[in-house]
């Protein structure tokens, strides 16, 4: 709706007023009083700040001296693209524990463990939402109870946990069978929450496309460069012999996958965004809004996007009278862009989209969040990203200097 001015008081939204019709003059006589900070927005478009529902703010990459991503870097790339909250979901909780104190929880059911408890078994216990999606698939198995390893399956190869990771969908019960059917049921009965994380998987469809994203020139440190390479100690760097065959069966075990949670969402199941970012060639920020863009191939109406990356990450996080949607007394949380993202999400993309220019002929990026308010404070997102271009040069200069010349 607009045009509309927000009134913002120190960190709470204090009114939401409609000053007139699109494309007719605003009617200043419908306009709040001048505020001691204006920003003129006219003509583009506001967002309730995004929910990065699964996040790692910091983790040891291993292998390369134990070095960690500075906070700096991490969290402006997380506010240069709007996201005003984040999941941290390196703690642990038993599940007795986070009931007494009226804690939501979350689980990533880890291959080691999906024979003996699926997703079907947590909730069961009272867990609120499930992590990527292990132990979906083994809730709806009909014909087996124990994925098929090939003999020579070893857990600590990551090429061996990925590569049959990607033939697991085609073993669970088909759309629309019985335990199909029944699985989500369950699921949506116990108000339980999917966060799928389909951004950190995408190499696995399409290396090449995640590999050569154009932001990582100037965002993505060398240490996390060094990182994502092939290695048999790095998690997530299982590059060692990735075929044809493998991302054939990703793309496979996508479509299953995202039929699965456009079905769960339209029975009312709630989804929420994370980026899961640092891994697999996955950088924070960046990561987030081509999981916003996966949502959609996944069947996500682009407002159904944006209420998984607003409202339902703050019902998850049990915060949803605080944030999740512009309304009169919730926070000031805020993105603020001069493109729609709902025609386009890569708008929201700190390197913008391109477009041609039918004035000039010329190809123009356009778009990339202008401002970014969080808690009533108010950000510039493209000086943010631009200190993230400087602090990845200076690191580039840095190891260049370090580094002995033949």
């Amino acid at each position: 709706m607009g045009p509309v001015d927000i009134v913002i008081e120190n960190n709470r939204i204090a009114r939401v007023v409609s000053v007139g019709n699109p494309q007719v003059p605003i009617r200043d006589s419908r306009r709040p009083a001048p505020g001691d900070h204006e920003i003129d927005a006219h003509g583009m478009y506001v967002l309730p700040g995004l929910v990065n529902a699964h996040a790692h703010v910091a983790f040891p990459l291993q292998g390369i001296a134990g070095e960690v991503p500075d906070a700096e870097y991490v969290f402006k790339l997380w506010l240069g693209h709007g996201i005003t909250t984040v999941r941290e979901v390196g703690s642990f909780t038993a599940l007795d524990e986070a009931a007494k104190r009226d804690l939501e929880t979350a689980c990533h059911h880890a291959q080691l463990a999906v024979s003996r408890m699926n997703v079907l078994d947590t909730s069961g216990w009272g867990l609120t939402s499930m992590e990527h999606w292990y132990g979906l698939p083994e809730a709806l198995f009909a014909d087996r109870t124990i994925q098929d390893y090939p003999a020579n399956y070893n857990y600590n190869d990551e090429q061996h946990r990925f590569g049959a990771a990607g033939r697991l969908w085609e073993q669970a019960a088909p759309p629309g069978s019985a335990r199909w059917r029944a699985v989500l049921d369950t699921l949506v009965a116990r108000n339980f929450t999917l966060c799928p994380t389909l951004t950190i998987y995408e190499a696995s469809r399409d290396l090449m496309r995640a590999m050569r994203a154009e932001w990582h020139d100037d965002y993505t440190l060398p240490t996390l460069w060094r990182w994502y390479a092939p290695s048999r100690e790095a998690h997530g760097s299982y590059w060692f012999h990735w075929t044809t065959a493998d991302e054939i069966a990703w793309k496979h075990n996508y479509q299953r996958w995202m039929t699965f949670l456009n079905d769960f969402k339209n029975r009312g199941g709630r989804v929420v965004t994370g980026e899961d970012a640092g891994f697999i060639y996955k950088l924070f920020g960046f990561a987030y809004v081509r999981e916003l863009e996966l949502l959609q191939e996944a069947g996500f109406h682009p407002l159904e996007v944006v209420r998984a990356a607003s409202l339902n990450g703050a019902e998850v996080l049990g915060m949803a009278d605080e944030i999740g949607s512009v309304e009169v007394g919730k926070r000031a949380d805020l993105l603020i862009v001069e493109e729609n993202p709902l025609a386009n999400f890569k708008v929201l993309y700190g390197t913008g989209a391109l477009r041609l220019d039918d004035a000039t002929g010329e190809v123009v990026r356009v778009g990339a969040v202008r401002w970014t308010v969080k808690d009533g404070i108010v950000y510039d997102a493209p000086a943010l990203l631009a200190d993230v271009r400087r602090i990845v040069a200076e690191a580039k200069a840095r190891e260049a200097q370090e580094t002995p010349e033949d």
